[in-house]
């Protein structure tokens, strides 16, 4: 019992100990040491003073029915001598009977019982829900140092802080809207055990369930703060030109590389060439631009490779020419690949695009 409780369980003992006035001095005390023994047992039980002496009658009340039941006259008070009131003692007032609450009938206990289990089978979705989110926070509270680094190690130092204020903002705020989901299933959770628990024991496991809490406001404040912060980072991310999420739409990337291969060796009389691009880095056909060069030498094939993490990042085209050779001649599979960096693996491959030209344009029909 904390010290705001136990000021509010002597005041109300303090208005009963007025009311009883008109008793002797004795008789108010055993009174009130008994109201206050089973306020303090109610307390042990319920955590909540406010509940306990909320249940409890009026003081007006309990002390008009101690004077009923003692024959006093409680509306007129009437003048004595001293003499008197010393010779005359008041009768000893019996103690309270300690006072039960209300219990459901076996009746009703029974009628709530298929409720009651199917509202268990509910209260349990709802806590692991709950844990579900407050997993999702610990995650991210995890990845988010494991993707500053990423970005270090992965952009120049000026593309890489503006990303982390980007991911400053995101991370954060998608875990604060966690945080508040979580405690939404929470308290869901606890409001259906406390439910369930006022069916059998009228008593509430979870009393204060639904008191606003000074971190719910400064989880407000914060997830304006990172709001702010996101919507900074969106600016500065997509304001160049060349950003990593603006060259996407504006084609303007930082840095390029070239590669020419020369197949004309393994082609012999092609009649159908097939190109596969899925080994490619980006991994994004959107970002793959094809066209035909006849400028090139026949059978070669030239990647233009727009990117935007570290210069020094270049990749190694891999070529592979698979044939079918028939009587009218051969058809060709060309699969081309490379590989990314393993750090540059998550979360760039939109940020990247090939030009792929080709010069097959002789000695058979189509090109796929």
């Amino acid at each position: 019992m904390n010290k705001k409780e136990l000021k509010l369980k002597n005041k109300w003992l303090q208005k009963l100990r007025k009311a009883l006035k008109l008793l002797g001095e004795d008789d108010a005390n055993d009174i009130i040491d008994s109201y206050d023994e089973k306020i303090t047992e109610e307390f042990n039980e319920l955590k909540n003073m406010q509940i306990v002496l909320g249940q409890l009658a009026d003081v007006k009340i309990i002390a008009r029915e101690i004077y009923i039941e003692l024959g006093i006259d409680y509306q007129t008070k009437p003048k004595r001598s001293k003499k008197a009131a010393k010779a005359t003692k008041p009768a000893k007032a019996p103690k309270p009977k300690k006072a039960k609450l209300n219990s459901k009938s076996m009746g009703v206990k029974i009628a709530f019982t298929l409720p009651n289990i199917l509202m268990a089978f509910l209260a349990a979705s709802t806590g692991l829900v709950s844990l579900t989110f407050y997993a999702t926070i610990l995650t991210l509270v995890i990845v988010f140092p494991f993707m500053a680094t990423i970005l270090l190690i992965t952009y120049d130092l000026i593309v890489a802080l503006g990303l982390f204020i980007l991911v400053l903002g995101i991370i954060p705020l998608v875990g604060i809207l966690c945080w508040f989901m979580a405690k939404f299933f929470e308290k869901l959770t606890k409001g259906m055990i406390n439910t369930m628990s006022m069916v059998y024991t009228e008593h509430q496991p979870f009393p204060k369930l639904f008191e606003k809490t000074l971190l719910s406001k400064i989880m407000l404040i914060l997830a304006l703060v990172f709001a702010s912060i996101l919507g900074f980072g969106a600016a500065i991310n997509l304001a160049p030109e060349n950003s990593v999420i603006a060259s996407n739409y504006t084609g303007k990337y930082r840095y390029t590389q070239v590669t020419e291969l020369d197949l004309s060796d393994q082609l012999k009389n092609p009649t159908t060439i097939t190109l596969n691009y899925s080994g490619l880095s980006s991994y994004m056909y959107t970002n793959i631009i094809e066209k035909t060069d006849p400028t090139l030498k026949f059978g070669s094939i030239k990647l233009v490779r727009h990117y935007n993490i570290k210069e020094k990042y270049k990749l190694e085209t891999q070529v592979e020419v698979r044939d079918s050779q028939t009587s009218n001649g051969g058809k060709y599979w060309i699969y081309l690949s490379s590989m990314l960096p393993w750090n540059a693996i998550i979360g760039v491959t939109s940020f990247e695009k090939y030009e792929v030209s080709y010069n097959f344009n002789t000695n058979f029909s189509e090109v796929d």
